[in-house]
């Protein structure tokens, strides 16, 4: 989209990422020195006739999208059941439905029995 946006003749892009843990012992860059650290490795090619200063931009925003925001940032995943019923048939009676607005605030509606 940026590159589109500004003009740039970049014609695809290709990500591989590759998974593994590694001993924090042997992670020169890390502030962790004990336990396991979990490692991503993200090749990312650009194809297309860009300039250096093309490449260099592109490669620096890919370090700024949301995905790998969440991935460099402490996660904390809370996990709840739920209700079959309420989820198949949304407004069935007792059920609570919760949304977000485009502004990130958040909105429920609570049905009755």
């Amino acid at each position: 989209m940026y590159a589109t946006r500004k003009g740039w003749p970049l014609h695809h892009v290709s990500v591989r990422l590759r998974h593994d843990r590694i001993q924090s012992k042997d992670c020169a860059d890390c502030s962790n020195s004990s336990g396991t650290l979990t490692r991503i490795r993200q090749d990312i090619r650009l194809d297309g006739p860009l300039t250096a200063e093309q490449r260099q931009a592109l490669m620096s925003i890919a370090d700024r999208c949301p995905v790998h925001r969440v991935l460099r940032s402490e996660t904390v995943i809370d996990t709840h059941a739920f209700d079959l019923l309420a989820t198949l048939i949304p407004g069935a009676p007792g059920t609570r439905t919760v949304w977000r607005t485009r502004r990130g605030r958040s909105a429920a509606t609570t049905c009755g029995t």
